[in-house]
């Protein structure tokens, strides 16, 4: 009897699996979301709709960023200046992996694999993130026009030399937006198809010549200025430049973890 009690429960198991598979078969499994947008239960037809909503709101919308009371809205399409026939996007949605991905729930693999897909999406819910690709540098460099006037870049220590004595101007820290970090925010949000304003976050931006490093090239310095005039050689031109003028042409640069001396050229022009 026991055998038989068995038997039929397995049966009526199998059966009840194979008239919900079979029921479904066409639709999403109950309870599987594409990033807050709910689509068990639904033909392609239907979900494909949802997303192209979403996606059509999102480019009517914009991609909103904000600081303090400043809100900035990035066009997710933008035209190219002097030639609005040349666009690109910022963000580049596939539609049809995100579909896949959503119909794929409870319809691949083993029928112990579907049954436990269909129960788990049933049961605690099962979240598919939207499918999408953002061009991150166009968008930070879009962001910079329209932010950077609340930013104080760090500044490098400077020296100088005149009369002979070598003179150093201080770094300073400054203060710069965490663009990878609200990009990372964006795309979170993207992934979800529910896009809300980031906020922006101010961070330490450290200088990459300290007061310290110039110090270090003191010595080196202090023998340069000792030398007086330089002699400038370009074809057979040459000429004689005395201390008081190529020392506010020095620089310090930063170059493969070394620090070098060096010609501001934008000085040595003006």
């Amino acid at each position: 009897m026991t055998a038989i009690f068995c038997v039929v429960l397995l049966a009526v198991i199998a059966l009840s699996e194979w008239a919900y598979a079979f029921y479904w078969r066409d639709r999403v499994s109950p309870g599987v979301h594409i990033g807050i947008i709910a689509v068990g239960g639904k033909t392609e037809e239907e979900v494909r709709t949802l997303i192209e909503q979403s996606i059509e709101a999102t480019t009517h919308t914009g991609l909103p960023f904000t600081y303090q009371s400043k809100r900035v809205v990035i066009a997710p399409i933008l035209s190219a200046q002097g030639d609005p026939d040349l666009s690109y996007e910022l963000v580049r949605w596939d539609v049809d992996t995100m579909l896949q991905s959503a119909f794929a729930v409870g319809h691949r693999g083993s029928w112990w694999r579907q049954w436990y897909e269909q129960t788990s999406a049933l049961l605690t819910g099962t979240k598919v993130t939207g499918n999408f690709t953002i061009e991150r540098e166009k968008i930070k460099d879009a962001l910079q026009q329209n932010i950077t006037v609340f930013e104080e870049p760090a500044r490098d220590a400077e020296l100088t030399v005149a009369n002979g004595a070598v003179t150093i101007i201080p770094d300073a820290l400054g203060k710069i937006f965490n663009y990878d970090e609200a990009i990372d925010a964006l795309a979170k949000a993207l992934g979800d198809l529910a896009v809300q304003p980031v906020p922006l976050m101010l961070t330490t931006d450290y200088p990459r010549v300290t007061t310290t490093m110039v110090e270090e090239l003191r010595p080196t310095i202090d023998v340069l200025a000792s030398r007086g005039p330089l002699q400038l050689l370009y074809g057979d031109r040459w000429w004689r430049i005395h201390p008081g003028e190529w020392g506010g042409w020095l620089t310090v640069i930063s170059e493969n973890n070394a620090l070098q001396l060096s010609l501001d050229t934008k000085k040595v022009i003006a």
